[in-house]
């Protein structure tokens, strides 16, 4: 008998999806974190230009004398309408580094060198290092916030990670985040609005459009050109108001939440102009600010394509996301049609601008405050799904963006640009000739070492910077690993946070095993849906099927149709009640098409792995019981009804054995010599050892078990280890697990080679033993290396001599090291197996459980302190026969005897203290 199921793999939702994950606000920290520590490493500490210098002048003004006014001598001042001086500059960057400055000429005062002279600021001060962090925090803090709003925009999560940190590290935004300017400040308070508006398109919310208001208001006081975005976002503020169909008096209080504080900064800024220069629609540009003159087509001709300023050359990577805005128009119109209303008017503008090309500076600086903007159409392209030309090709433009950044990173501008834009013809090559482009002179000023690199530790000459900024990159590197890992596990085409407005998706097909009219279908989904959403589990377990039998595959053209035919085969002639699921991992030759013509139902997967497969494939199944089993015909699915029955026997796991060792059969040809002889019976061998696993064949791949057995397994591994990992944890729980010895035949590909890959596999197979075993590990080992010093001590201690070989202090120093990396892997079992114990990875220990009955934070903390006094004890022996010579020369063999052991003994007293401390960390529970 055969049925007919419902393609989703889920329970149907509702219509509004909750709000974002919390595992993406925690992504998002430590992106900002590790982002912010990669800048710091390549922080140069200094002032590069006149606008910063400027601008830190009105914040020295604003602390010291509470005013706004500057020296005559300070760098891009204008002559007020009082007879003061005053910066041509936004306010706004300067209140934001208030802190900042304080900071710093507390910590330059505390180090004994002054910041601040009676000449004015110094340059290369701690004043200077600590004001360039304001710049890095923005830029961090806005690709931490493009992340979050990708995911808002139903973007998955790995391609908002690969965007954000496709922002941070492979456009100039990394080149700005070091600088004092207001372009990462800008770009901050504008993918904050952008943020704060798409958290009100989710959820209507007064507080989140005030938000954005806000930061939009913000961004005015920090540039005036910020304001050619605001037509953009009041675009999209009343297509929401709209949209949402509100009253009139909601709707008038939400735009009204937004205006306020728009308004709020055009008055701030105006009231500024008066101040300085008594005219409110004087910012203190002159001329420039009266009247446009620039042409505007060679503005955006150089900023497109220019050899000198082309944001493309620059930041190759917004050529993958220009070709990712036509799927960002198609699927996600509404957003194309604001992000046109800001962008367009935006660069418009500072194309119009006689300095259109930013000055002497490195790449084009004004359109950095939008790159989070123009880097939207890059998860789009990335969430699509590539080929692996496109994503090589991708990946080849990341690359080529880190190295244009690290080249305007680490070789100074300031040189090259002062030389050339000292003559007006060579600042016109500087911009249109390929030779004499900034690019191409950075590169050769690298390779032939004509500056020492740019940044703090070689300006200030300090080691304690360079260890400080070092740590910074180590440090910032893990925080982003972290990340990448944590998201590395989540399935490709996870749902991100939830979206409320319409994404064009392609709609479900619903498969069948066997032909059947589109109305029985049609109807078998009706009623499991309408089971799943009145939530009656009886009702939905009767439509169910007793058994699910799922396929991984991949470009399987040449033996698909087999293994379906036999698998129906099996149902039909078994009289069991059954559906076939194909989950396709991106195949190419038909195979889809081949299953979806025999009635299998056919899940698209596009993470690739064969976990993955089974994973996505399981999770759309509705049987009781799920046999998988490979689609390359080397399993004989009409040995299915055996699994099943040994599945109603009670049996939770029901493992296929292919080798004569469990009472199976291999055919000649259908097993390699190394799988056969060698890789399957050694961890074969290695689970039954080390996890007593009851089975003979580790990797057989058909295999049967409970639907209720696999949910709580909590599977990870998405490779060809996914299979090891489901028989390590159901071992490890101590569920019934039985053998069933069947015929592995040779597979009938003819297209390609087999998937499995003997050393990659295998390595990846050991890897996840070992993980899963602390014992092996890390007690093992570890309880070695500790005996190994502890015979060195008693050999080296009375200086044993055997056979004219004799134990002295060296021996002593290297059982000293043993006893030291033993006892930190011990140390290492006792936290991977707390840790795996309270993360619900492996079950309850007792042996675990007694030890720590035993061995407590107090304890632990007892015999830290007497092992760390007895150290502390031996090292002042030390120093008293020091002392007892007048600090003269000692012996060296026997001032070694007091030496070593006593640095060892302080060293493990000092690991048992921390460690007490950190395994009973992680031995919290969570609430």
């Amino acid at each position: 008998m055969v049925s007919f199921r419902n393609t989703s793999p889920t329970r149907p939702q509702p219509l509004t999806m909750p709000a974002p994950a919390r595992t993406d606000g925690h992504t998002a920290l430590w992106l900002f974190i590790g982002i912010f520590l990669v800048y710091l490493s390549t922080a140069t500490g200094v002032l590069d230009f006149g606008d910063d210098w400027s601008m830190l002048y009105v914040t020295r003004s604003i602390v010291e004398s509470g005013g706004v006014s500057v020296p005559a001598s300070a760098p891009g001042v204008v002559h007020g309408a009082d007879g003061h001086y005053y910066s041509k500059y936004g306010l706004g960057q300067s209140l934001l580094a208030i802190p900042f400055y304080v900071a710093g000429t507390n910590i330059a005062a505390f180090d004994g060198t002054p910041a601040v002279a009676s000449s004015g600021i110094l340059q290369g001060t701690a004043l200077t290092y600590v004001v360039t962090m304001l710049g890095m925090l923005a830029s961090a803090a806005s690709a931490s916030l493009f992340f979050l709003s990708a995911r808002l925009l139903g973007f998955g999560v790995r391609a908002s990670l690969g965007a954000a940190l496709g922002l941070a590290f492979g456009t100039f935004a990394w080149y700005w985040a070091r600088t004092f300017m207001t372009e990462p400040t800008s770009m901050f308070m504008l993918v904050l609005a952008f943020y704060a508006q798409l958290r009100d398109a989710l959820r209507p919310s007064r507080p989140w459009l005030a938000g954005a208001g806000a930061a939009l208001a913000f961004a005015l006081v920090l540039r005036v050109g910020n304001a050619m975005l605001l037509p953009g976002f009041g675009v999209w503020l009343l297509w929401e108001v709209v949209r949402s169909r509100q009253d009139l008096r909601t709707a008038a209080l939400r735009v009204g939440a937004w205006t306020l504080p728009v308004a709020a900064g055009i008055a701030g800024v105006v009231a500024y102009n008066v101040v300085r220069f008594g005219n409110p629609t004087d910012i203190g540009y002159g001329a420039a600010s009266g009247h446009l003159s620039g042409r505007w087509w060679v503005g955006l001709y150089g900023v497109l394509f220019s050899p000198g300023r082309s944001m493309f050359l620059y930041a190759p990577m917004l050529l993958a996301s220009a070709a990712g805005a036509s799927i960002l128009w198609r699927t996600r119109r509404w957003l194309g049609i604001i992000l046109l209303l800001m962008v367009i008017p935006y660069i418009a503008l500072h194309s119009r601008l006689p300095y259109w090309d930013g000055g002497g500076c490195w790449s084009p600086r004004y359109e950095s405050t939008i790159l989070p903007f123009l880097m939207l159409g890059f998860p789009a392209l990335l969430d699509r799904g590539l080929s692996r030309a496109g994503m090589a090709a991708v990946a080849l433009l990341g690359v080529a963006g880190v190295c244009v950044q690290l080249l305007g990173i680490l070789v100074p501008c300031i040189p090259y640009a002062s030389k050339m834009l000292a003559d007006p013809a060579s600042a016109d090559r500087l911009i249109w000739h390929p030779a004499y482009a900034p690019v191409a002179e950075h590169a050769r000023s690298f390779i032939a070492g004509e500056y020492p690199l740019w940044v703090a530790p070689n300006y200030f000459r300090s080691s304690g910077l360079a260890w400080l900024q070092a740590g910074a990159l180590a440090a910032g590197l893990l925080a982003l690993g972290g990340c990448v890992r944590r998201v590395s596990r989540t399935p490709a085409g996870a749902v991100p946070a939830a979206v409320s407005w319409p994404i064009q998706q392609p709609a479900p097909a619903y498969g069948s095993v066997g032909a059947a009219p589109a109305a029985v279908v049609a109807a078998h989904a009706t009623a499991m849906r309408y089971a799943y959403a009145h939530g009656s589990a009886t009702i939905a377990d009767e439509l169910a099927p007793e058994v699910s039998i799922v396929m991984p595959c991949l470009n399987e053209a040449d033996t698909l149709a087999a293994c379906v035919g036999k698998a129906q085969r099996a149902l039909e002639e078994s009289g069991l009640d059954g559906e076939i699921i194909v989950a396709d991992n991106g195949s190419t030759d038909g195979s889809v098409a081949i299953a979806e013509r025999l009635g299998a139902r056919v899940v698209l997967v596009r993470a690739r792995g064969y976990g993955h497969a089974l994973m996505e494939g399981i999770q759309a199944s509705h049987g009781k019981y799920v046999i998988m089993g490979d689609a390359d015909d080397s399993y004989d699915f009409l040995e299915i009804p055996r699994f099943v029955a040994a599945l109603r026997q009670g049996y939770d796991l029901v493992q296929g054995c292919r080798l004569p060792s469990g009472g199976g059969r291999v055919m000649p040809g259908a097993m390699p010599f190394l799988h056969r002889w060698w890789g399957n019976p050694m961890f074969s061998e290695m689970a039954r050892w080390w996890f007593r696993a009851p089975i003979h064949d580790v990797y057989c791949g058909l295999r049967g078990f409970t639907r209720v057995h696999y949910d709580s397994l909590d599977q990870r591994c998405t490779g060809m280890e996914f299979a090891t990992e489901m028989i390590i944890k159901s071992s490890l729980r101590g569920v019934r697990i039985g053998e069933v010895p069947i015929t592995l035949h040779p597979d009938g590909r003819v297209a390609h080679a087999p998937h499995l890959k003997t050393f990659r596999d295998g390595w990846r197979t050991l890897r996840f033993f070992l993980m899963y075993s602390p014992r092996w590990l890390f007690l093992v080992p570890g309880a070695f290396l500790v005996l190994a010093g502890f015979l060195g001590y008693a050999l080296a201690m009375p200086g044993v001599s055997i056979r004219g070989m004799t134990f002295d202090a060296h021996t002593l120093l290297f059982a000293s090291l043993a006893i030291l990396c033993g006892y930190q892997s011990i140390l290492f079992s006792i936290f991977a197996k707390t840790f795996a114990v309270s993360e619900g990875l492996i079950p309850q220990d007792a042996r675990l459980n007694k030890f720590f009955s035993i061995v407590n934070l107090e304890r632990g903390l007892i015999a830290g302190c007497v092992s760390l006094v007895i150290g502390l004890v031996l090292l002042s022996g030390a120093i008293n026969q020091w002392r007892l010579v007048d600090f003269g020369r000692l012996e060296y063999s026997q001032t070694m005897r007091w030496v070593i052991p006593g640095a060892t003994m302080t060293a493990l007293g000092f690991q048992t203290l921390l460690s007490s401390f950190f395994v009973s960390i992680l031995g919290l529970r969570r609430k």
